[in-house]
């Protein structure tokens, strides 16, 4: 869900590619049967899941979405993309518009290897440009409508969209020091290999 997050933390194209897909890859990394570089990319997807789940940012942000109990992770994930594609230019060189569009290049480049799970969620991205509008609340709100009519169990998370507007200060400054926490951890797991 957190597409542009996990990106920004990768490096290279097979790791950025490896990260992308991390969510719709199952199973033990060693019997997988991607390039090591791509295997490396699932790994830090895993590793930045991982970090979330126990972040004191990330869960301050998930308090505030009690209601909507184990549901709330997802949608900070799409609250955090939403303020990273906002705040982009603090995070990036390049452009959000042409980050986005490289992304898109690199999964087409790709799609052959692509899980089978992850196509119909990559064409939705792409032709909605899904990446580069996040940073639009209003587009945020049919992400949110989209992701809950995919769930079997009858959900409100499309409501959520009021509470990002109510706290979105509250939830923009968790980001930012999610974020720098995120990177901390990440630089410290790579001096440590």
């Amino acid at each position: 869900m957190n597409y542009l997050v996990h990106s920004i933390l990768s490096n290279g194209e097979d790791e950025h590619l490896g990260n992308l897909i991390g969510d719709f890859v199952r199973g033990n990394i060693k019997t997988l049967k991607f390039s090591d570089g791509i295997k490396e990319g699932i790994i830090l997807h895993r590793k930045i899941d991982s970090f979330s789940n126990s972040n004191c940012f990330f869960m301050k942000s998930r308090r505030k979405l009690k209601k909507y109990g184990h549901y709330s992770g997802v949608i900070i994930d799409i609250f955090y993309d939403h303020i990273l594609a906002k705040n982009w230019e603090k995070f990036s060189k390049t452009d959000l518009y042409s980050y986005t569009q490289n992304i898109y290049f690199l999964l087409e480049k790709n799609r052959e290897i692509l899980p089978e799970r992850f196509l119909p969620a990559f064409r939705y991205m792409k032709s909605r440009n899904s990446l580069y509008n996040y940073q639009n609340i209003d587009f945020i709100e049919d992400v949110l409508h989209g992701v809950s009519s995919r769930f079997k169990r009858k959900n409100n998370i499309y409501e959520s969209v009021e509470e990002l507007e109510k706290y979105y200060y509250c939830f923009e400054s968790d980001f930012f020091c999610f974020f720098k926490d995120m990177q901390v951890y990440l630089n410290r797991k790579m001096e440590a290999e």
